[in-house]
């Protein structure tokens, strides 16, 4: 049965922290974030916590559910990105 929604930390299932984020080849995210938001639309390379970098084709704007360790400016084209702790 699932936890009712007011005994739920808050931790469990919203952000705690956030910082806009210029993405960039090299340098990666301390500690790894949790989710991104995306002011506006476009591709998302990502960093993923276990090294592999994936390519997110028209990613709509909103909160994007997929956490990693870096935005790679190598085919990002989204922007304006809060990354999400």
């Amino acid at each position: 049965m699932p936890t009712p929604i007011h005994q739920v930390s808050p931790s469990a299932n919203t952000a705690q922290m956030a910082a806009a984020i210029t993405p960039n080849d090299v340098s990666n995210q301390v500690p790894p974030f949790r989710a991104i938001y995306v002011g506006v639309g476009g591709d998302i390379n990502l960093t993923c916590a276990d090294s592999n970098t994936v390519l997110f084709s028209a990613v709509a704007a909103g909160i994007f559910p997929v956490g990693g360790v870096r935005v790679n400016a190598t085919g990002t084209t989204a922007s304006k990105l809060v990354v999400l702790y």
